[in-house]
């Protein structure tokens, strides 16, 4: 039982964004862990161009620690590329993400049998920074994780946060290419 929100927030002079994002959620007795799941972030994300931005902001995650967060993301066509800190009380972690995608840009037309899935898949990998106090890089698989959601609206809606102006400017070849072969033939 819980709730999940997300609201994305276009900034009106350039193609920078808002991101709030929030999860409460009590697991129940079929769950394995019981207690409760809750985690939330508010972020500010600056497109320095259509491929890469940074985004920064302050998190509260999954394992009950609080902290800030940064994010490099570059995007190589549809295969993006993210660096990344998140501090969580006494806890740092770095690391990088790579996202893939799963399914061809042109979606299934009407049939009988439709397939649907997650459109991308993001292979994370992270270390704990250590310091002169802390030397040791255990393994800590739960903490300081950020609040995913289980339906990412930026993903299935804003085509992984690369929905702007510029964007889509830089991708009306492509919109015209596939209007000429796909989207006549629908035109009565």
């Amino acid at each position: 039982m819980g709730a999940e929100a997300q609201a994305t927030v276009f900034v009106l002079w350039n193609d920078d964004s808002v991101h709030l994002l929030g999860r409460a959620v009590h697991l129940t007795d079929d769950n394995p862990v019981l207690g409760s799941d809750s985690a939330a972030s508010a972020s500010y994300r600056w497109h320095m161009t259509p491929t890469t931005w940074v985004e920064g902001g302050l998190n509260s995650y999954t394992d009950g620690s609080n902290g800030p967060a940064v994010a490099l993301t570059r995007w190589f066509g549809d295969t993006s590329l993210q660096m990344f800190a998140r501090k969580g009380g006494i806890n740092t972690f770095v690391g990088l993400e790579l996202t893939l995608p799963l399914t061809p840009r042109q979606g299934m037309g009407a049939a009988r049998v439709q397939l649907g899935g997650n459109p991308r898949y993001a292979q994370p990998i992270r270390t704990l920074l250590t310091s002169g106090t802390d030397k040791a890089n255990t393994q800590k698989p739960g903490a300081v994780r950020p609040v995913d959601l289980s339906y990412k609206s930026e993903v299935e809606l804003l085509n992984s946060g690369r929905i702007s102006a510029d964007y889509i400017s830089t991708q009306l070849p492509r919109l015209r290419e596939s209007f000429y072969l796909y989207g006549r033939a629908l035109m009565p």
